[in-house]
């Protein structure tokens, strides 16, 4: 498995910033380059919460590897978003923090941004000793 991890991408809608989405389609494109097969997007991939991700979700559906799954963990900007939110294939939004198996061996803890908790409060509800 080869994962690639970005964060802080900003986008807005694509008529008001093109050069972000110039700039994702890049790291789809590297994502097929490299055989990626997981893309953790750690925060941040919108400017702030939208209304409509259909800019997105083309991208994706256009440029996206057929094996790379992607992953997106909320950020402080686009805290609100949801699973619900976005229909592209292949992309999933972890807005609850998630201890997720990787494989048999890794697993890895997800934390979206919360207002009201730091991280040590959430790895700590994790914490199995």
């Amino acid at each position: 498995m080869r994962i690639a991890i970005t964060a802080d991408n900003h986008l807005n809608q694509n008529q008001n910033s093109p050069e972000r989405y110039e700039t994702f389609k890049r790291i789809l494109e590297a994502c097929k380059l490299h055989e990626i097969t997981l893309l953790i997007i750690a925060g941040d991939l919108f400017e702030r919460s939208l209304l409509n991700y259909h800019d997105f979700e083309v991208l994706v559906n256009q440029h996206r590897p057929t094996d790379t799954k992607i992953i997106i963990i909320p950020g402080n900007h686009d805290q609100d978003l949801t699973e619900t939110q976005i229909a592209a294939r292949g992309v999933r939004v972890y807005s609850e923090p998630t201890l997720l198996p990787i494989n048999k061996d890794w697993w890895m803890l997800l934390v979206p941004y919360r207002n009201n908790k730091n991280m040590g409060q959430v790895i700590a509800q994790f914490n199995t000793e």
